[in-house]
């Protein structure tokens, strides 16, 4: 599988095909300071499945502002967050470049859960909501509908590249002679579904919604704190009326609905770029210095929630 969009996008190659995912990282991936282990974790430490006794152990998902596109293993905020602010903690980034929030938590119920982590992060860039009502994103991705009100896998299994290049290759599905044209038309909508109007009734949002709810129920079930980490585009920083504001709206407002712990990440970053405007926060991605605020805001709200002690080893979170 090989895609690339280009310096700082989502380039295929460090990940591998999955049936239940779509994709997932390449162990042993190397290029340009940026590594995955042999578990799939962002980083050459690796930490294990098995608990260091009395070590704070927390998990990241997210899509490519968790993984740290543009930056080094040492620049993510995940390894920020420990070097700088929480030297004994096991940090552990499962954020995957081109994911939606519906892959995140996926990933987390069937890789993530086996860490027993004591906090759990969902890295959710506001325009990720555009990934979450459709089941195509650089390639095949599994696709939750709404039924009843709840959300329902469309897809037990995703087609791997190998299959569908044999059924092509083999007359038994045929490329339309304006196939050309409607890859071109499918790029486009790609690079414009950041920039759909959201509001509380839009399909993206509904279902959305209700994956912070799954979310925020299956790491309770794990005994472990769920935290939703609200990641703004850039234009929070030049535009007073933006579409960044208003997902991070409705985010907050669900996440205070269900009482899911959050972290808004825009009102920090304006404040930061206000006070220091020469220094780049964002370049495509976060800068290294927007990862830098970030872990000095996750530590400032791990320690206001009172989530620096390990659960794991004594008392659990409740649900």
């Amino acid at each position: 599988m090989h895609r690339d969009l280009g310096p700082g996008g989502f380039s295929i190659t460090a990940a591998q095909y999955d049936p239940e995912l779509g994709w997932k990282p390449t162990p042993n991936y190397k290029a340009d300071g940026i590594f995955i282990n042999s578990m799939g974790q962002r980083g050459t430490r690796v930490v294990p499945y098995e608990r260091t006794p009395d070590h704070l152990r927390i998990l990241f998902i997210g899509d490519s502002y968790t993984f740290g596109a543009q930056v080094k293993d040492n620049e993510c905020f995940s390894e920020v967050l420990k070097t700088r602010y929480l030297p004994d903690a096991e940090t552990i980034n499962l954020g995957v470049s081109g994911y939606g929030t519906d892959q995140q938590i996926l990933f987390y119920e069937l890789e993530g859960t086996k860490y027993k982590a004591d906090v759990v992060v969902l890295g959710f860039f506001v325009h990720d909501i555009s990934r979450n009502d459709g089941a195509f994103r650089y390639y095949a991705k599994p696709e939750f509908e709404l039924a009843d009100g709840k959300l329902v896998l469309s897809s037990s299994c995703i087609i791997s590249p190998t299959e569908l290049l044999r059924l092509y290759n083999s007359g038994e599905r045929a490329i339309r002679p304006q196939g050309f044209c409607i890859s071109e038309a499918l790029l486009k909508s790609i690079d414009q579904s950041g920039r759909r109007h959201i509001d509380e009734s839009s399909y993206a949002w509904k279902i959305s919604a209700k994956l912070l709810e799954r979310f925020q129920e299956k790491v309770l079930q794990d005994g472990a704190h769920p935290l939703l980490l609200i990641i703004p585009n850039e234009e929070i920083l030049s535009e007073k009326e933006n579409r960044s504001d208003q997902i991070s709206k409705l985010l907050r407002n669900k996440a205070e609905e269900i009482g899911l712990d959050y972290l808004d990440m825009g009102p920090i970053l304006r404040d930061q770029h206000q006070k220091d405007p020469a220094i780049p926060l964002y370049d495509g991605h976060w800068t290294v210095r927007g990862h830098e605020v970030a872990a000095e805001s996750l530590f400032r709200t791990f320690e206001k929630l009172g989530w620096l002690q390990s659960g794991h080893e004594g008392q659990h979170p409740q649900g």
